[in-house]
């Protein structure tokens, strides 16, 4: 059961920064003006960590994939589909309010009407994703 949480989490994550990338791509069109919206709003990290969260979204889609069959073959019982994905709605929303939050403290950036659209899109993509 760890070894599938695991899994999960790893996914999760990975879908948790490829929200947050799409985000700021639909919030900010423009590459120019998303490139320096990103610096200023301490998102520098957004694109190396677009690569890391690709690779271990694949790990933990992989696992999960692996470690579900197993256990489905062994007769043990899960949470349910629809137990499971409100559980990861909520770690997924409450996790992108986090990283948003805490990276605009870092980089002193401003929590004002911009940075409100990006974080309603973004609670919608998380759902989504």
């Amino acid at each position: 059961m760890r070894r599938l949480r695991a899994a999960v989490v790893l996914t999760s994550a990975a879908g948790l920064f490829a929200g947050h990338a799409l985000d700021y791509l639909l919030s900010v069109p423009d590459p120019s003006r998303r490139h320096a919206v990103l610096h200023a709003t301490g998102h520098a990290y957004l694109p190396d960590a677009l690569v890391a969260a690709g690779a271990a979204g694949v790990v933990g889609l992989l696992a999960a994939l692996v470690f579900g069959f197993r256990r489905g073959r062994a007769g043990g019982a899960g949470l349910g589909w629809r137990r499971s994905a409100l559980r990861l709605a909520v770690l997924q929303t409450a996790a992108f309010v986090a990283l948003e939050v805490s990276e605009r403290l870092v980089a002193g950036a401003s929590f004002g009407p911009a940075f409100l659209r990006i974080l309603g899109l973004g609670l919608l993509l998380q759902l989504i994703v």
